[in-house]
């Protein structure tokens, strides 16, 4: 399952989930798994690499906008669920957790970290954006974005930290490793540190004064552009309100902590924040490019590290997996990323349902929607989807749940950048099946992500949920739910196991194809098998 950036949750119009494919935003990955693009600010530059413009154009910065705004919603309701479980613990002395409270606060602390990696990825990624877009306007609201993401990162870090300070019981869960959500042992301290490492304060104090000083001033760059943009003059506000909260935390901590500076020497610290800020100017450089530089310097990783490699597949292995898909096959997989890819571990972590072009779904005489759904919303979805391209000339063909929300994605993006491994399952459907499978998809596009995995309700999904939703009861098709974290679910392990439960007679869907790392090839190189070979693979896989 995967929560995104990581990544992130309630979404906006379905047509500003579609913005987010200009973003280059791969199958499950967020704003995390840019690494690449954000590191070589060579390549916007060249003639017809319109994604990587788009992914530093307007269409970016309105996506990391949404991120920003679902992201600190979900942490808000992260806060007041954390105190309240505070408050139900703490009235008389804690000796264990039962079974039902670890649950709850393995969930709490998995939804919180996921967060907390998805804000820090727009800090760091709006570090240097100044540096590699031509448009100072742009620049200018990609500064707000990032100032923004890192005070409510810091706020909500000594939410955190205070909440759970002074209870050594709570302190020790917290600090418990979390295999199968990936978290390990530690985490709480890692906060700690991050939101009272000296440099943090003092690079929040630099941006700081910084934006007072530009904000303030009619004539600045940056006070133009709140003058003219709403959202930038939105983000403005927010800074101005979040940071007193996040002030008055910090010296909240730093005194619980006791290492409140005496005077003199928050005279010295003030003197040092204004040298500083002196010396950011003095080598000419944008002062707002210079202190995006150096908001994630202070700021903890809480969680991240590469999983795996990606495998490395051929064009013409590409160009043999587009060709042996239909529409309606389901896809799992597990894909390079970060703790916001991972919710449950297993040999796969994310579904998707490849949708495939319209001129499949014609040839195979599936229609667009079937009796019983919204057919009017399901005609717009269905206009939208022909005239939006991922690149040039590219439809998009897949549909999975991320943290943007439920969106539209391309096979061919996800094969070239993001596999490590991959099978693809179809369902043993008629054409009436299939069109009222894909129907239900489609009737999902734009719903939230589901950062609580709770498969009661419909209105929010993770990526696994949105193939239950879609898929189960469908023909022979069922999957069983099993309880994890206290919640009802299905993780894309399940499905492999159940498929193989199931007698060869009553399946109801055949494996069609299996990528995976070259046993026979050295480096990152992929193999790809297909039907009885894949099938016997990924029994030796799953088991």
């Amino acid at each position: 399952m995967n929560p995104f950036n990581g990544r992130t949750c309630r979404p906006p119009a379905i047509t500003l989930f579609l913005t987010l494919l200009l973003a280059l935003t791969a199958c499950q990955t967020g704003p995390a798994d840019m690494a690449t693009i954000r590191n070589d600010a060579s390549l916007i530059g060249k003639e017809g690499n319109w994604a990587l413009k788009a992914r530093y154009g307007k269409p970016g910065v309105r996506m990391d906008l949404e991120y920003l705004r679902l992201f600190t919603r979900e942490m808000d309701s992260l806060i007041s669920e954390m105190s309240a479980l505070h408050r139900s613990l703490s009235r008389r002395p804690l000796e264990h957790f039962t079974s039902e409270q670890h649950d709850r606060v393995e969930q709490m602390l998995f939804r919180f970290v996921v967060c907390w990696e998805s804000l820090w990825d727009l800090v760091t990624f709006y570090s240097d954006f100044g540096d590699k877009v031509g448009d100072s306007s742009l620049a200018d609201k990609g500064f707000l974005i990032g100032y923004d993401a890192a005070l409510h990162l810091n706020y909500y870090g000594c939410k955190m930290v205070l909440t759970f300070l002074d209870e050594p019981a709570f302190t020790a869960k917290l600090n418990e490793g979390y295999p199968r959500c990936e978290i390990p042992s530690g985490t709480f301290d890692r906060m700690v540190q991050s939101v009272t490492s000296l440099d943090n304060i003092e690079s929040m104090e630099i941006a700081w004064q910084v934006f007072k000083e530009q904000s303030e001033d009619s004539r600045s760059r940056l006070a133009r552009v709140a003058r003219r943009d709403t959202d930038a003059r939105a983000l403005v506000a927010d800074i101005r309100r979040i940071r007193l909260y996040q002030e008055a935390q910090v010296e909240r901590l730093l005194q619980a902590r006791s290492i409140l500076f005496p005077g003199m020497e928050n005279r010295i610290r003030h003197s040092k924040i204004v040298a500083a800020i002196d010396n950011l100017r003095k080598d000419g450089a944008d002062l707002l490019f210079k202190v995006a530089g150096t908001l994630g310097n202070g700021i903890v990783i809480l969680t991240k590290s590469p999983l795996a490699s990606p495998i490395e597949l051929t064009r013409e292995q590409i160009d043999q997996t587009l060709k042996a898909l239909r529409p309606g096959d389901v896809l799992l997989m597990f894909s390079k990323g970060y703790m916001t890819n991972v919710f449950i571990p297993g040999r796969f972590k994310h579904a998707l349902t490849y949708v495939g072009t319209s001129g499949q779904r014609i040839g195979l005489g599936i229609h667009t929607y079937a009796s019983g759904y919204d057919e009017n919303k399901l005609k717009r979805v269905m206009q939208t989807l022909a005239r939006f391209d991922l690149t040039p000339g590219t439809e998009p063909d897949l549909v999975e749940a991320v943290g943007e929300g439920v969106i539209f994605n391309s096979l061919r993006q996800v094969l070239e950048h993001k596999v490590c491994r991959l099978v693809v399952f179809r369902p043993l459907l008629d054409a009436e099946g299939l069109s009222r499978y894909l129907s239900t998809v489609f009737s999902f596009l734009g719903a939230g992500y589901d950062f609580r995995f709770d498969f009661s309700e419909a209105e929010h999904l993770c990526c696994t949920e949105l193939t239950y939703r879609a898929l189960n009861g469908v023909g022979p098709i069922r999957f069983d739910l099993s309880p994890r974290m206290g919640r009802m679910t299905l993780s894309a392990d399940d499905i492999v196991h159940q498929h193989f439960k199931t007698p060869r007679e009553s399946r109801g869907m055949a494996v069609v194809l299996l990528a995976e790392p070259d046993p026979e090839q050295s480096g990152d190189a992929g193999r790809i098998l297909t039907d009885d070979a894949a099938a016997s693979r990924l029994a030796e896989i799953i088991n």
